[in-house]
């Protein structure tokens, strides 16, 4: 009885497991970034709503990077799209990073799991909002250009299956 036990146990679990990998991994990932110059005036968003495919800054955004006490001017910087494993219908999940200057080293942020959140560039380095948002091992490493380290900020993005998707997140 004991080694039936054990058994369903560890199908259960071995179960248990796999689903959480798959919800994790059925996941529809965009990255969007802006440009953050500081000042002591109230902030301002430039307003992306005439690009296509919807991409750029929502009202949303707007008043998301409002609320954390921002100051100074906001400028939409780019998109990745949506990075899926297999283009299937899977949970949706967004990150905003808002950078002020370029990278002194390359960084790499943990991606939400199925929830929308910000990455903020500071003088401390970067903050997470919200700080206790679900996030998955998978990240979006991002890193100076090797050929012109002063002109582009470089990102990937890891994919569940191990490969990677990215391109230019920034020209500075």
């Amino acid at each position: 009885m004991n080694f039936f036990c054990f058994a369903l146990i560890s199908i259960l679990l071995f179960h248990s497991s796999c689903n959480d990998y798959l919800l994790s991994s059925n996941q529809k990932l965009e990255v969007v970034s802006v440009k953050w110059k500081f000042s002591l005036e109230p902030l301002t968003v430039q307003d992306s709503s005439n690009l296509p495919n919807n991409f750029g800054l929502t009202n949303e955004d707007a008043a998301n990077l409002k609320s954390l006490g921002l100051t100074g001017q906001i400028a939409f910087a780019g998109s990745s799209g949506v990075v899926s494993l297999d283009n299937s219908e899977g949970k949706p999940a967004r990150v905003l990073i808002v950078m002020q200057h370029q990278l002194k080293e390359s960084i790499k942020l943990k991606q939400p799991n199925g929830v929308d959140l910000i990455y903020v560039q500071n003088e401390d380095g970067w903050k997470m909002y919200p700080s206790n948002a679900p996030t998955l091992e998978r990240t979006i490493h991002l890193w100076a250009d090797e050929k012109n380290p002063t002109w582009a900020t470089r990102y990937s993005i890891e994919r569940p299956d191990n490969t990677l998707q990215g391109g230019t997140l920034f020209t500075w």
